[in-house]
């Protein structure tokens, strides 16, 4: 299976929302999914993601939001 979650920020101060997203995913990737997270801050993206440790989700850093109303600019989409 394949899986993207997009999290403007993942920050753990906002909420249970990162939280549960992040230990779902985790799971997930044991199990041998492919999970890819999207996300425009990591402050709280685990460590062994970011190092691509085997397992983990792929971590996909899109850059700062730059638009107004916090919306991906076009060349973030792509």
């Amino acid at each position: 299976m394949n899986i993207v979650h997009y999290f403007p920020t993942t920050r753990l101060s906002e909420g249970g929302t990162a939280r549960a997203a992040i230990d779902f995913c985790a799971v997930l990737a044991r199990r041998g999914n492919s999970i890819t997270w999207l996300t425009c801050d990591d402050e709280d993206v685990p460590e062994s993601w970011k190092k691509k440790a085997p397992n983990t989700p792929d971590v996909v850093l899109l850059g700062k939001l730059e638009n107004a109303r916090g919306r991906l600019t076009k060349q973030q989409i792509a």
